[in-house]
């Protein structure tokens, strides 16, 4: 082990601030680095406290599994964060568990170690600060993901995707630092040629790197999200699927000698489609993603099917007069915001909770810009008949031509702007809407899909322009259909946020299927719960169940604080805890 990186590290956390340089020593000898890949749990809920861990790179989330068996996503850990300081100075048992969904290096600081530690330095105790646990909020990793949602794993390319472009750099900083050493004659020059040699690589390296970190496949509870962002042409695109969509996952290594040295390739999700299909390139260790993939689809099945399991005990616990607590709320719904006067608004919700969207604003900008320019022309030809010497003579010829590229203005005004306000992309419960309409009849199309034939939301943005205006194009393929046959809603503003909410309804949608449908497959499983309650006999319970039984993790008591997750670089403004309390 590195003592001094270890040392390094330590001396940033609040707790050890007041340790003597000679001391820390000490405390790196007790402390262990460790190297935790995707998907492991560091630290899991129920189970005695037993360290501090202090993340140097890479990223957990928090998640706590209620009296219902769902687990809920409550927060997250990242590079120079740490946790679980109370384990050092107090009984605890842990009421979260902390799973790596990054390649993470993890310093671990053991409880007891570090209490035979004070037995024999004694010193120690008066130097080692204990902080009083602190309230933490909820923490999203990605824009877009869903409060009930929990991100399992998080993998980026492999890092030979960022380094097989970096010979192109290296070849300028090569051939700057020969310029400048054959221009050492003349040391203004090659000092300029050495100042470029670091700064123009440096510089294109960093963009390389950005852009190299920005491409991911995000795995959650629930869907599949893969994020492709391409700096250099400003395009950003995020293609998400739901779980149980994943009907075949290819994982594919190319004929590349380096994809065989390095272990990267190709992955692909298929759905029912064409058009539904995620596809990313230079994955590491692509077999291994297969599998995950493939396990948390056979996990969120699973889930499906207990959670059907679990409301029909409900009801029959209704039914039998017994008391069961009460189901967790259902996530908060859109308002219906007032409806007022504000005729240029591209999205509300209507009373019945549909979300209305309209194309972005500049594209109503786009459409009445002419229009307008007309009328503000028309304006100022009748001013200039009356005011203008010259024109004055005939100031009636002037103001009949000005009334009537007025009327032309405003007629043009009139249908750009009923042009723009007729295309919507409304969102029900059930349903997603687009409509395009033209004036004059030229265009009246109506596309109604049900929320349950969508495989995958997309959402683009490209260009420049789009960026700094926050809009771009959602794109909503149908199960079994092609990419030419997938339905699109362009120029809208905030598409992530779009997506995210067609992506939300369709999750709803899902949960109403299977908690309150009355298939053939609910009313075995009701038949069965009611045989096993009557008889006391062990019933089978319907294919892809598990039978009912209530948790057998009990929750810790309201008043066990919460994990602490603080940023290591410098302590919180908080009081300080007493061991004595």
């Amino acid at each position: 082990m590195n003592e001094r990186f270890v040392i390094t590290h330590l001396r940033r956390l609040p707790i050890f601030q007041h340790v003597a340089p000679d001391q820390l020593p000490l405390i790196a000898g007790i402390a262990q680095v460790l190297r935790i890949e995707p998907g492991n749990l560091l630290v899991t809920q129920g189970q005695a406290s037993e360290a501090m861990y202090l993340f140097v790179s890479g990223r957990g989330i928090l998640t706590q599994r209620g009296g219902d068996g769902m687990e809920e996503q409550v927060g997250a850990v990242g590079e120079g964060q740490y946790i679980g300081e109370e384990a050092l100075y107090s009984e605890r048992i842990e009421p979260y568990s902390l799973r790596i969904v990054e390649s993470s290096i993890v310093i671990v600081i053991p409880k007891r170690a570090l209490a035979g530690l004070i037995i024999h330095y004694p010193e120690l105790r008066a130097n080692i600060g204990m902080q009083q646990a602190s309230t933490r909020k909820a923490v999203h990793i990605f824009k877009g993901q869903r409060e009930d949602e929990t991100v399992r794993h998080i993998f980026k390319r492999h890092w030979w995707a960022f380094a097989r472009k970096a010979w192109f750099p290296m070849l300028i900083a090569t051939a700057l630092l020969v310029g400048a050493g054959l221009t050492l004659h003349t040391p203004a020059l090659a000092l300029i040629l050495l100042g470029a040699a670091v700064i123009i690589p440096g510089g294109i390296l960093l963009f390389l790197y950005a852009d190299w970190q920005d491409d991911m496949l995000i795995i959650t509870d629930q869907r599949l999200v893969k994020i492709e962002d391409i700096l250099l042409a400003f395009e950003k695109t995020i293609n998400e699927m739901p779980l149980e969509r994943a009907y075949e996952v290819i994982a594919d290594i190319p004929a590349d000698p380096f994809a065989r040295l390095f272990g990267y390739g190709r992955i692909v999700v298929k759905t029912g489609g064409s058009a539904g299909e995620i596809a990313i390139d230079t994955m590491p260790d692509p077999k291994q993603i297969q599998r995950i993939i493939f396990a948390e689809r056979d996990s969120f099945r699973s889930g499906v099917s207990n959670r059907s399991l679990e409301a029909i005990n409900r009801e029959l616990d209704k039914a039998f007069g017994i008391a069961t607590p009460e189901a967790s709320a259902p996530e908060a719904q859109p308002k219906p915001q007032p409806t007022g006067i504000n005729p240029l608004r591209t999205h509300w919700v209507e009373s019945n909770g549909d979300l209305i969207y309209r194309r972005h604003l500049s594209v109503w900008g786009r459409h009445v810009l002419f229009a307008t320019i007309v009328i503000l022309a028309s304006f100022g030809l009748g001013l200039a008949s009356l005011i203008v010497p010259a024109l004055q003579s005939s100031a009636v010829v002037g103001l009949g031509v000005a009334a009537i590229m007025f009327l032309f203005g405003a007629v043009w005004f009139y249908l750009a702007d009923w042009d723009w306000r007729h295309d919507m992309l409304i969102i029900g419960h059930d349903t997603v809407t687009i409509i395009h309409k033209r004036p004059l009849w030229l265009q009246n199309e109506t596309e109604q899909v049900r929320l349950y034939q969508v495989d995958n939301v997309v959402s683009e943005v490209n260009g420049v322009l789009d960026h700094l205006l926050r809009r771009g194009n959602i794109r909503i393929s149908l199960v079994g259909s092609d990419i030419a046959d997938a339905k699109r809603f362009n120029t809208v503003g905030d598409p992530q946020k779009v997506q995210g909410e067609i992506s939300r309804r369709l999750a709803e949608l899902h949960d109403r299927d299977t908690n309150g449908g009355m298939s053939n497959q609910a009313i075995a499983e009701y038949l069965a719960a009611y045989h096993q309650r009557v008889t006391g006999a062990s019933a089978s319970a319907a294919p892809g169940t598990a039978p009912y039984s209530a948790p057998a993790y009990t929750p810790p008591p309201a008043d066990v604080p919460p994990p602490q997750v603080r940023d290591g670089s410098r302590p919180p403004n908080i009081p300080r805890r007493r061991t004595d309390e």
